[in-house]
Formats: structure tokens, C-alpha cells, sequence
């Protein structure tokens, strides 16, 4: 932590931020920078305006960046002005009545998840049968399928490892979708990102996204616990269903596909509602078990269906598939 009791950081700029036990925790701006803490749980700022990296903890040099990249920077050195200290005790009020707010959301979807899993239930069978388009005959495999239905053909889009990215990996791997159309299997996927993306782009980073068509609601967790067992992971989807559905049909959200991973986890793509709901999504993604780290990025990827996965073996597959997105 650092040594100061002034306000040194600005509030404002941090991602994730929310209040807790008096601290604030954020994404830690220096790791973001390396695309790392997704989740935004590094950043620590105590009440007294003291701040470190949990993750790197006693490293001065990436709390010397943290300060470069979000530090409230005085012509006085070290002296905070009156008004900037001001605007600093302005920022904490406004994030702790904003934190309050999330913390009621969050309880009320936990409250909530019990009744929604029992008046909205949904199994993979009638989630697959009730699709829009029929993804039979090995359809709900197919990327290209995916991919012409969500996207226009003049749209470019990042396919690949998730690792295949910037100026050294990223070549090859940014083309428009009915370049991908053309290519072959072996070469397509097995992740995608939801994202369009600038030409000329070669890295999948925030500042070269061109749109964000869809939000991808990745549900990995169960009452806050990894499923281990198969009775655990079919009672994760089977929730991720029956939350699905309620979303669709009480919030009105517009849903785009449902993936299965081939292993525990269900990806639901939506289409990206208005900012307001963008934030409430966000705000009660980890009370149902859905990675709020992917909300609102839609740099990172999800996988496309039709590919194993590691560690189960499996084949992802589609579930669910809405009439072509662009018609």
C-alpha cells in the first residue's frame, strides 16, 4: 500500500469499482493493461485513500503505474488541493450509494433464483426444440452456421485461440465473415469474440472494437460454487435455462443463441441491451452465477459450437439459434 493518507486515486477511471467494508476494490488499472483481473478484485483503496494491487502487493513499480494511470495528479506534488480533495470525498459518496444499490439488486436476485429456477423451468430438450431455426442434423455444431446467423458477411470479426492476438499472433485471425464462410474448419475458432471490430485491427483490445451486437451471459456457477459432479453441471444448466427464460420473457431481453461449452458452463447470447439494463445485468451477474468479468466486454471470447473442449472431451454445442440476426 502506499504511504500517503491523501486522496491519490480518481474514482472515476477505475473499472469495476464497487464499496465494501469501508475499502473500495476495483480492476486494478496496471493489470488491466496486461488484460489481466477480469473480474476486478486486485485494487484495494482503503478509506484513508491508501492503495495497493493485491495481486502484486509490495511491487513499487506496478503501484508507480497504478498512479500513472488513474492517479489525481496536483501541480503541488503531494499537497491535494481543497477542491481536489472535495471532488474526491464526492466520488466515494456517490460510488458507496451506487454500491448500496448493487448490493439490494444482488440480494434480490438471490432471493429470486429459487422461484425463477421452479415458475420458469426450461430443460436443454425444450430449449432445443422450441429454437427459431431448426439445428438438427448437426447444425447446432456447425460455426459457420453460427456465424452467418449472427453476423453480416461484410463484418469483420476475431476467431481463434484465445491467445492469438496482437501485432505477433493476432495476423490472419481478424476477417470478415464471409471470408470465414470460406475458410477451413481446422482454422476457424475455437473461440470468438462477440465484438466487430475496426479494420486494420490486429489485436483484441476494448479500443479497437467497432460494435458490440451481443452480450455473451457466461453461467459457470451454482449458488456460488463450481459444479464438480454431472448432477451439479445439469442443475447449472438447467438454472442458466430457467434464468434465461425469465429474462426473455419478464425483462424483455432479446436473445440472439445459447451455447452449450462441452463442459460445465452455458453461454447465452443477447442481444447488448441499453446501458441501464447493461448495468443491472452487471450488478446481479455474480448472485446467479454468471461472469459479470465478460459483461460489457466484448473483447473477450466464448466459444463457438462445434469445438471440444479439454477438459471434458465434448463438443460444444448450440441449443438454441434466433432467425438470421440481419434479415
Amino acid at each position: 500500500m502506499n504511504s500517503s493518507t491523501n486522496p491519490s486515486l480518481d474514482l472515476s477511471l477505475l473499472e469495476k469499482a464497487r464499496h465494501t467494508n469501508g475499502k473500495t476494490i476495483a480492476r486494478c488499472p496496471a493489470c488491466a493493461a496486461k488484460g489481466c483481473d477480469r473480474k476486478g478484485e486486485h485494487l484495494v483503496i482503503q478509506p484513508n485513500g491508501k492503495f495497493g494491487c493485491a495481486k502484486y502487493s509490495g511491487d513499487h513499480e506496478h503501484r508507480r503505474e497504478i498512479f500513472r494511470l488513474v492517479g489525481i495528479k496536483s501541480d503541488t506534488g503531494d499537497n491535494f488541493t481543497t477542491e481536489q480533495r472535495e471532488e474526491w470525498k464526492w466520488q466515494r459518496r456517490r460510488e458507496e450509494a451506487a454500491q448500496r444499490r448493487r448490493d439490494e439488486l444482488a440480494t434480490e436476485a438471490r432471493n429470486k433464483a429459487a422461484a425463477i429456477r421452479e415458475k420458469y423451468a426450461w430443460s436443454p430438450a425444450d430449449a432445443f426444440y422450441s429454437s427459431p431455426q431448426k439445428i438438427e442434423m448437426e447444425l447446432d455444431q456447425d460455426p459457420r452456421h453460427f456465424l452467418r446467423t449472427l453476423y453480416r458477411p461484410h463484418e469483420l470479426i476475431w476467431t481463434g485461440e484465445t491467445w492469438q492476438s496482437g501485432e505477433e499472433h493476432g495476423q490472419g485471425r481478424f476477417r470478415t465473415v464471409a471470408d470465414w464462410q470460406k475458410t477451413e474448419l481446422s482454422e476457424l475458432g475455437p473461440m470468438v469474440s462477440p465484438a466487430t471490430w475496426q479494420a486494420g485491427a490486429l489485436s483484441r483490445a476494448a479500443g479497437n472494437v467497432q460494435s458490440s451486437p451481443f452480450t455473451v451471459l457466461d453461467f459457470d456457477e451454482l449458488d456460488g460454487k463450481t459444479p464438480e459432479t454431472k448432477a451439479e453441471r445439469d442443475a447449472l444448466v438447467h438454472h442458466a435455462l430457467a434464468v434465461t427464460r425469465w429474462l426473455v420473457e419478464v425483462c424483455e431481453a432479446k436473445l440472439a443463441a445459447i451455447v452449450h461449452s462441452g463442459n460445465k458452463s452455458l453461454h447465452v447470447w443477447i442481444k447488448t441491451p441499453d446501458p441501464a439494463a447493461l448495468d443491472g445485468l452487471r450488478d446481479m451477474a455474480q448472485a446467479w452465477g454468471i461472469d459479470a468479468g465478460l459483461i460489457a466486454a466484448p473483447e473477450h471470447p466464448a466459444r463457438l459450437p462445434g469445438q471440444y473442449h479439454l477438459k471434458s472431451g465434448n463438443r460444444s454445442r448450440t441449443l438454441w439459434l434466433a432467425e438470421p440476426m440481419h434479415l
